[in-house]
């Protein structure tokens, strides 16, 4: 991981004269890979032996089993080992992140603690908590909106030109021009504290001003929790 950031970061070309990184690189690929096979292999043998597993509601099993609805297709092993090997990043880290700042936000805000309380205790009770409660906690939503734009677990994004997709250069703002070559990072924990979008106390933890009605009403592109595009939320 540290490696793949170190490659991203480095000028053009360089990556190809440090033999000795790029060696370790692909070797702790190719061993990640294979871990990954081992595991899925395993499951597979397990599966036939005792076809009662299937029921195990786990990720391998859902990659090994699950279905597309409309096409029938299962994903195939490398499918399953890639999302194997991201699932070691994407997900842990920003999801206990996120979790580790709400806490942080609600000790150092009482009166926004007392509300959340509250409104847990009044729609879950003493009882279980069920999947069928999470659409009836708006406040606790506005508490995670609230935190994911104050302390954003990604903290910047690099874009640029998409050739691929046949965009073409254009000029920001009548003033900068970005061409293909050209990268723009998105530094988010300035842009989700901009006076212009979220007033002059965008500064200040206030989960009000995420509630759903308030939500809905932000500039397109005003939040950006998890990164850039159509899955970072």
């Amino acid at each position: 991981m540290k490696e793949s950031g170190q490659r991203a970061n480095r000028p053009p070309g360089l990556n190809y004269f440090m033999a000795g990184r790029n060696q370790k690189y692909w070797q702790d690929i190719e061993l990640m890979r294979d871990l990954a096979q081992k595991l899925l292999d395993g499951r597979r043998e397990e599966l036939k032996e005792n076809p009662k597993l299937a029921e195990k509601k786990d990720l391998l099993n859902a990659m090994i089993l699950g279905k597309d609805t409309k096409t029938g297709k299962m994903l195939s092993d490398d499918m399953i080992i890639n999302n194997m090997i991201t699932f070691l990043i994407a997900g842990h880290e920003t999801t206990s992140g996120t979790l580790s700042f709400v806490f942080y936000e609600l000790l150092k805000s009482p009166e926004v603690l007392k509300k959340a309380q509250e409104e847990v205790d009044r729609v879950c009770g003493q009882g279980k908590i069920t999947i069928d409660m999470i659409t009836k906690l708006p406040y606790i939503n506005a508490i995670l909106r609230e935190t994911l734009r104050v302390d954003s677990p990604i903290t910047a994004n690099g874009l640029g030109i998409n050739v691929a997709a046949g965009e073409d250069p254009h000029t920001i703002g009548g003033k900068y021009k970005v061409g293909p070559d050209d990268m723009i990072v998105a530094m988010y924990h300035k842009m989700h504290k901009d006076p212009a979008v979220y007033g002059e106390d965008a500064g200040e933890f206030k989960p009000e001003r995420m509630e759903d009605e308030a939500f809905e009403k932000l500039p397109k592109n005003a939040w950006k929790p998890f990164g850039n595009g159509i899955r970072a939320w």
